[in-house]
């Protein structure tokens, strides 16, 4: 374990400090848990790897703590959850795309996103139809009136983004975006099989 943390102090990250997280931990808190819990690896279990260890713990909990946020100031109040929010954001991408496509794109098994897409359909997000070159295979699409709702859902969405993201810099923007494309691309083969 090194001496020094390997991201600095919630003391000398003022940006963070006060944020109430979903699980009522606050920013400052939540990196000390994640420190702690780095720092006490050896006790924990021999050969850990205590770097690995924080960086995911930190990416995890923040990845929690954004869904959250994302889910209760946007999709919500747009009738949606944080699933459905990517189903809905992926089809204003790319149009129209069969079910196992769009399940493979979003990461959800294809029963999970039929019956999410009963809902979608059901609120007026979303229509199927049947493919022109498979008639076994469903198609979906965003509604007109999702492709009028979506443009002001990215707007919220985008400005909630912003908000998190203002704590740093356009460098640092660019290499933490750089950092996490590293972590992708070095992901298990055995992970890259899964999805």
């Amino acid at each position: 374990m090194p001496d020094a943390p390997l991201l600095p102090p919630s003391s000398d990250d003022p940006a963070g400090a006060g944020l109430s997280q979903a699980d009522g931990l606050a920013a400052d808190e939540a990196w000390g848990y994640a420190v702690r819990f780095s720092e006490r690896a050896d006790e924990l279990a021999a050969d850990l790897d205590p770097e690995a260890l924080l960086v995911f713990v930190l990416l995890a909990r923040v990845a929690r703590i954004t869904a959250y946020d994302f889910e209760a100031s946007v999709h919500r109040p747009a009738g949606l959850n944080y699933s459905s929010f990517f189903v809905v954001a992926m089809l204003a991408v790319t149009g129209p795309m069969d079910s196992s496509s769009l399940a493979r794109a979003t990461g959800m098994s294809r029963a999970a996103l039929s019956a999410m897409t009963k809902t979608l359909e059901r609120d007026g997000w979303v229509e199927r139809s049947r493919s022109d070159g498979d008639g076994r295979a469903v198609v979906l699409a965003l509604t007109s009136q999702g492709r009028e709702r979506a443009p002001e859902l990215f707007r919220a969405q985008n400005a909630r983004e912003s908000a998190w993201a203002s704590a740093l810099s356009e460098a640092d923007r660019g290499e933490l975006v750089r950092l996490l494309r590293a972590v992708l691309a070095g992901a298990p083969s055995d992970a890259r099989e899964r999805h």
